[in-house]
This record gives C-alpha cells, structure tokens and sequence, in this order.
C-alpha cells in the first residue's frame, strides 16, 4: 500500500515538529557510566534508596557514604565487588539485612568497609580459605552491632589493620585467634560477645595497640596477652577474669588507657596507677589498695654504759637549748615585722565592680574562676580522665586537653548557658571543631551506667540528629562533645537574624526591612522553602529517635533553641536523650504547654514538635497564647491569618496553612488524638 505524497508530506511534518515539542520522547537521556549502573544494581533493593539523590552519573565512584539514610532490605554484593574504584563503603547504622557471601572477599578492591549498626548476620570472612586465591586488601572492617555468629575465617585478611566485631553473637573465642595472627593489626574490640575465654595459643601481635574485649563473659588469666608490647589501650572490663595484677597483664608502663574493673584480680593497687589510669578503672576488680607504711618507733638500746649515758644526755641538752634559743629569735623577729607592716598605711586597688558576683573555687589541681551561674570544677585527677571519641578510637585525648583547648573552661570560650549545662567551644587534636556540653544534672549518676548511656547516644545518626562525638568523665563531671554548629540555633536565625542571613558573622544587614530590597521574590519564596524544609528535618529527626531503635529515645525539652543549623541550613536536633542519663524526674519535666501527656513520652515530644512548627510558620514565640491563638483560627477556617507576613509574598499560602493544620494536629489537648512522628513526616511531604 503506497502513501499519497501529500500524506506523507504531512507524516514527515507532524514527526518533525513532535521532535522539536517532545525532545524527551525522541532522544530520552542516558547514563553510560558503568560504576553508576553497577552501584543502582547493588542498592536497588534498599527501601530508601533513590539513585538521583545517592550517586552522581558521570562521576567514577571512589567512596560512597550512605550512613544513616533508612536503608531497608539487602545490598547485592557481587555488583560491590564489581566496582573497580569503589575504596571506601560506609552503609553504617541503616537497617541492612543478609549476609557477605564468601566470594565477594575474593573479587572486591575495597580498602575499608563501615556496617556498623544494621541487622547483617552470618559468617565473618571465608568459609573455607584458599591459599590459591588473591589476599584482600582490606585495612579496615567494621562489623559492629550486627547479627553475626561465630562462623570466623579472618586468615586471608593480611592487610587489616582495624578490625570491630563487638556487639555481634560470636560466642567462641576463634576470632581472637585469628585476629592476633593478622600480622598488620592495630586495633580489635570484640566487646559484648560471649566468647568464654582467652585462647592459650595466641600468638604475639607486635603492632596491636588497642584491645577491647570488655563485656564478653571471659574467665581465666590474662597472661595469654600479657607481652603484647605496643599496646596502649586495654579494656577488660566486666568479665571474670583472675590472675595476679600487675604480673599477669601487659607491661602497665606503656599503656595510656586501663580498664579492669568488675573482675576477680588478685594483688595491691598503688596510688600512681590509680592516679593514672583513674579510680573507675578498679572498681570491683579485686585489687586492694595500699596502705601508707606506718613509721616504727626506733629503741635505744638496753644497757648503755655511764659514760655513753651521760654523754648523750650532755647532748640533748645542748641541742634543747640551742632549739629554744632559735625559736625566741625567730618569734622575735616575727612580733618586729608584724608591728612594721601594721604602722604602713594600706593600699587599696581601683577596680570596676561586676554585676555578677565572682568567686575563686579551689578544688583539687586547677583553679576555677567562676561565677554563681557556671559550673564547679572538684576533679582530683584531671589527666588520668581518658576523652573517649567514637569515631577517631586511636586519637588519645584527656581532661587536661580539653582544659588547655578552653582556657580552663573560661568565660571567653563559653557558647552558652543550657538547662543541662553551660556548652563550651573548643578545637582540639587533629582540627577537630567541637562544643562541649557539661551535664551538670548528671553529677550523681555512676560512672559506668552514665558511659553505657552515653555509648548508646553515641549510636544514634541521623541526618538530622546532631551526632555526640564523644564524651569524658572526670570525677564526677560528666562532659559531652558535638560537632561545632557555626550557624547557631533555630531560635537565633528565626528570630534574631534577617530572613535569608544564613551566616551569624556578617550583620551588615541587621534588620529585616534592610533585608526586603533587591531580591526581595526570591529571598522571601527562599523563606517559605527553607522553613518547609527545616520543619520536615525535624519532623525526620525525631522520628528516629522515637521508632528506629528498640525502644524509643524521648527528647523531653524540644525547642528553637536545641534545634542547631548546620552549613546548608539542614537543622540537627540536640540535647536528646538526658533523661536517661539524669533522670526523668529530674530533667524531663512537663513543660507548661504540654498538657493531656506524660512529661517523658513520645506523645509529649510531638507536642513540642507542634510548638515548634507553630512557631517556625507564624514567626511569633512559642508559648500557650500562641497555640490557643493559632488553635482558633485554623478552627475557624482563618489558618492564612496567623502566617508570618514575611511569607506572604511567596504565594504558597495553602501550603503554609496546611503546615498550621499540622501543628493542629499535634498539639490536641488529649495525647491520644496527636499523630506519630512517622505520621507527621508523611503530612509534611504531601505538601507541595
């Protein structure tokens, strides 16, 4: 059948302008890139995953870091090992499922590999090693809090150098065989396993310098490692070993951080090693303390002759009298200079007065010049407190650093003054940028409860959750590290700022009618943008803490001003999780808006949620009278008139009236009637 010219005029025509309105139809875009195809393979079965928003198209992939995304489901692991370039892979606390098949071992080029804190399980290594097979160039595994058994084959992996199984279910004692057989290892824990005890067999490992294997049901002796001869870091700690300190353990001198306490030693604790390594080191380890020796009265001998007596006694009145004689000249000499200094008149000083009454607390080794306000130092052994930093386990930091860091935790480094404590700034080793918290309301919780809680914090990422670095307890201060924020809080850039002045240093502009020309459009739909934005953050930050974790974690005093921004203005919500630490009745308490609730539950933290939201769309301050107020016009239908007027301009008022409703929600009387955390995020995508 032929087409009539005109027909086929008129074909040729249509297809050509279809091209020109449709180009997407006609030549649809493709991404030739083969590391972008072999990494979408691998993750495509994660819930979460969104390759647009993970990986980049044209790049080669080198490392990919996808901790704390909410990943679901299994990774394919022969599509990782495909890829060439990938060095690094950190897919740590996600909820990851399956197993590391064997083979990938064998194929993968990959130096160092993060699955801390997902449900992966199974064997850890080869099942069954082939000597004809290439050595792993792997120098770093992190497996820790996982599901894995104790299906062990470490052998083939003669490059690891960082090697953390703890938490896991291993529950024989071959991974420590094996491990101190890996010639190039520098760092082990395998603590919170039930491992049973120390292999008799083990060889020494010349480079090993940190050792963790507190908590794994260990008996018998420690003379197994006891000449390990680079190790610094030793923790033992809650187990039932035995066997005679200091003999049976590593030479005491080299290590810079101890732990033997909750176990069954025999022998003397003396006071420089408790100096050194701390009181919390020992406790309920079984070692007594040494006693100060008590002076022996020396006895003349019996039955001196006369001569010898008598000339002893011609001595020691000599001696008597020339003693008094000098204690009347010096008390002479006393009685002068006191009559001398009391005739001259005295000199005063000329100092301005502060407002704020100054004291000087001497307590222990440092001086604290503080006022009514701060914090008391009474920390007797300020070096010997070890600073733990969770993602850094090598860097070896004390109290005594983080004193010189701070000018003593002066006024001048001083950020603020929290409910729980005043936060300081700080850089320390390594360019490392931090606040420090002091959890003053902590001061009475035990050592060892307060620094499994702090190690369960340190656990928690997200995206949105200011992560704890690390912490330091010094006698009974209990000091907390964050990543420094340089942005400063939501309460400061909502309330204090211009609209759109995202860097707290530059007040050239300072107040929001200086803000309005210009870009006033863009600045201000940026406003409306970036508010949705930050309240979503929030919204998926305290879904985390309220349902990722076995059970959830209650914020307890969510406002603007715990509420931090980072760089891109992506908020980080801080100050969670105290109430474990301190005491809910201490520290969560029911803040005055948040009614039909108890003060330390979830439903409590979605009331917040719902102030805070309120606040951050109306741009007034968060209190009773504005929930009422925002309450009754989102009744009444009259949502638009209780929306910041800077927004208005954007035009997006459905939006923001939607927002409203959200808070509505949130803040019900009755506790019952509020939405989830996981609810609400979804509220809040829905709106355009």
């Amino acid at each position: 059948m032929k087409m009539a010219p005109q027909n086929l005029l008129i074909l040729s025509l249509c297809c050509f302008f279809f091209s020109i309105l449709f180009p997407a139809a006609s030549s649809a875009p493709s991404c030739n890139s083969s590391d972008y195809h072999m990494a979408k393979s691998a993750f495509r079965s994660l819930v979460g995953f969104h390759p647009a928003t993970f990986l980049n198209c044209s790049a080669t992939i080198r490392e990919l870091n996808l901790s704390s995304k909410g990943l679901q489901g299994t990774v394919s692991w022969f599509y990782i090992a495909k890829l060439g370039h990938l060095r690094t892979l950190d897919l740590s606390n996600n909820s990851i499922q399956g197993s590391l098949p064997g083979g990938f071992w064998y194929t993968t080029k990959l130096l160092h590999l993060n699955l801390a804190g997902n449900q992966v399980g199974g064997c850890i290594g080869f099942r069954s090693a082939d000597p004809r097979r290439l050595v792993p160039a792997l120098q770093t595994l992190i497996l820790s809090n996982n599901r894995f058994t104790g299906c062990i084959s470490l052998l083939p992996f003669r490059n690891l150098r960082i090697l953390d199984v703890s938490g896991n279910r291993i529950t024989n004692n071959s991974v420590l065989v094996q491990a101190f057989d890996l010639g190039r290892l520098e760092f082990l824990s395998v603590s919170g396993n039930g491992i049973g005890s120390i292999p008799s067999q083990l060889n020494n490992s010349s480079r090993i310098v940190h050792l963790d294997v507190s908590n794994c049901s260990l008996s018998g002796s420690l003379r197994p490692i006891s000449f390990l001869p680079s190790l610094s870091y030793l923790d033992v700690s809650r187990n039932r070993l035995s066997g005679s300190f200091p003999g049976d353990f590593p030479p005491v001198r080299n290590l810079r951080f101890l732990n033997i306490s909750f176990n069954r030693f025999t022998g003397t604790l003396d006071n420089d090693t408790a100096h050194r390594f701390g009181s919390s080191a020992f406790i309920d380890s079984g070692l007594t303390a040494v006693r100060a020796p008590v002076p022996h009265p020396v006895l003349p001998k019996t039955g001196p002759s006369p001569v010898k007596a008598n000339h002893t006694k011609a001595v020691i009145i000599a001696v008597s009298a020339s003693a008094a004689a000098c204690i009347l000249v010096v008390a002479i000499l006393l009685i002068c200079l006191y009559r001398r200094r009391k005739k001259k008149p005295k000199m005063e000083w000329a100092v301005s007065k502060t407002p704020i009454p100054v004291k000087i607390n001497e307590l222990g080794p440092f001086s604290f010049q503080t006022d009514t306000c701060t914090w008391v130092a009474d920390i007797k052994e300020p070096t010997s407190a070890a600073v733990v930093i969770f993602e850094k386990p090598l860097l070896s930091l004390t109290f005594a650093d983080l004193m010189g860091a701070t000018t003593r935790f002066s006024r001048e480094s001083q950020l603020a003054e929290s409910r729980s404590g005043p936060v300081y700034r700080a850089v320390l080793a390594g360019d490392i940028h931090v606040a420090i918290k002091v959890l003053e309301l902590a001061r009475d919780t035990e050592v060892e409860e307060a620094a499994a809680k702090l190690a369960a914090l340190g656990r928690v990422k997200h995206p949105n959750i200011l992560p704890l670095l690390g912490y330091c307890i010094a006698g009974k201060e209990k000091l907390l590290l964050y990543e420094f924020m340089a942005n400063g809080n939501l309460h400061q850039w909502l309330h204090e700022l211009p609209t759109g002045a995202t860097n707290v240093e530059d007040w050239s502009t300072d107040t929001w009618e200086q803000q309005a020309g210009g870009e006033q459009g863009s600045a201000e739909r940026a406003g409306w943008i970036t508010r949705h934005r930050i309240a979503l953050g929030i919204a998926r930050g305290l879904a985390c803490l309220h349902h990722a974790g076995a059970r959830p974690v209650i914020h307890g005093r969510l406002t603007l001003s715990n509420i931090l921004l980072d760089d891109d203005l992506e908020p980080r919500i801080s100050d969670f999780g105290f109430g474990d630490i301190i005491g809910h009745g201490s520290y969560d308490q029911p803040q005055s808006s948040a009614r039909g609730s108890d003060p330390a539950s979830p439903e409590s933290d979605v009331y917040s949620y719902g102030v805070v939201l309120l606040e951050l769309m109306t741009g007034r301050a968060g209190s009773e009278e504005m929930v009422g107020w925002v309450r009754r016009l989102v009744r009444e239908r009259q949502g638009e008139k209780a929306i910041d007027p800077r927004l208005k301009p954007s035009g997006s008022d459905t939006g923001m009236v939607e927002c409203l409703r959200v808070g509505y929600l949130c803040t019900a009387e009755s506790s019952e009637k509020r939405p989830t955390m996981q609810q609400v995020v979804g509220l809040l995508k829905d709106i355009n």
